[in-house]
């Protein structure tokens, strides 16, 4: 449950609190930006072969909000950038796309790859709560991969200056 609470979007997007006095304070820009691996799916972990791609699904994105417009303590507006490069070693499933939006509800990107295709990906860090990172991806395919990040790192940051 903790991790539903500790979405990635909510908290790019949403107002950081300080503690003096409940004063809420808005980021300029908000990024989050990750790379790794994930089992792919189906893969028996057991049967993994030390180094080897083989069962694994690699990943590297980087997503910036910026010109974010506030009124009356709500977020209204925002520009979005960003890419996602997602590889399934096991079945070659290969996506270079574009971020495109957000989906606030699922916490996650939206974007586009191809000649067509949509993804959405949620990535989640879970760093400083002490536990691993997750990664989460599904395609307009109707292919979809989610784990624990086992190599790698997604980094969320807000910058305020």
């Amino acid at each position: 449950m903790r991790k539903k609470i500790a979405l990635l979007i909510i908290a790019l997007l949403v107002v950081v609190l300080l503690v003096s006095g409940c004063q809420i304070t808005y980021p300029k820009k908000a990024m989050v930006n990750g790379g790794g691996w994930i089992y792919a799916p189906g893969v028996m972990v057991p049967e993994m072969s030390g180094d080897t791609v083989n069962g694994k699904a690699t990943f590297g994105f980087a997503v910036q909000m910026f010109n974010l417009v506030v009124e009356n303590d709500e977020l209204i507006d925002f520009d979005i950038k960003g890419h996602l490069t997602y590889i399934d070693h096991a079945c070659g499933v290969k996506v270079i796309g574009k971020v495109t939006g957000i989906n606030i509800s699922e916490s996650g990107f939206t974007g586009t790859f191809g000649d067509g295709g949509t993804f959405f990906f949620r990535p989640t860090d879970n760093t400083e709560y002490g536990d691993p990172d997750e990664f989460f991806i599904t395609l307009s395919t109707g292919y979809i991969n989610e784990g624990i990040v086992e190599g790698g790192n997604i980094k969320t940051i807000a910058v305020y200056e």
